[in-house]
């Protein structure tokens, strides 16, 4: 008898694998012969109807953090959020 025939415990959360479940490819492949066949003018209809979300709010461009240099890592911070700080306009104590 082969690995693949022996029946095993199946736990809820176990990965569907074709090695763990040896009919799995026979039941998709007659799942997917049973299915009626996607309609050409249904899915030519399909349009666009979402906007894109908002640009981020973090800056990731100018003086990106993979440029070497001599500064700490606090100091890099403290000098990006200065930045963010005066393009927000907010006028440090």
């Amino acid at each position: 008898m082969s690995l693949l025939s022996q029946p095993r415990p199946v736990h809820p959360r176990e990965r569907l694998s074709l090695f763990t479940h040896s009919t799995l490819g026979h039941d998709v492949s007659a799942a997917l012969k049973a299915s009626s066949p996607l309609d050409i003018t249904r899915t030519k209809a399909v349009q666009e109807t979402l906007e894109a979300p908002p640009p981020s709010p973090v800056d990731f461009g100018r003086n990106g953090f993979h440029q070497p240099s001599q500064q700490s890592a606090e100091d890099m911070w403290a000098a990006a959020r200065r930045r963010l700080d005066e393009e927000a306009g907010v006028v440090a104590a």
